[in-house]
């Protein structure tokens, strides 16, 4: 594996940079709703937007004009690769 291809967890992931979802977690059932709710799934491009990160993180999810704030635990439950 190249190392642009390494998995990073949206709460971790760089502002700016844009990414793909690679995969969301399925061990907590309300949270995988919520995903689903907001369109993140395997294959949609983010991009983490600038600002605080202490209790959440606000990410650009497709193709969506405004910013969606996630709280960190659902942020975490989300792992993103570099958009190729």
């Amino acid at each position: 594996r190249r190392s642009s291809d390494l998995e990073v967890l949206l709460s971790k992931w760089a502002c700016g940079v844009p990414a793909v979802v690679s995969s969301v977690s399925d061990r907590n059932s309300a949270a995988l709703r919520e995903m689903e709710r907001l369109g993140l799934r395997p294959g949609v491009g983010v991009k983490v937007e600038a600002g605080t990160r202490s209790a959440s993180v606000l990410v650009r999810i497709g193709n969506r004009v405004d910013p969606v704030r996630l709280n960190q635990r659902l942020a975490a439950g989300i792992s993103v690769v570099a958009e190729s």
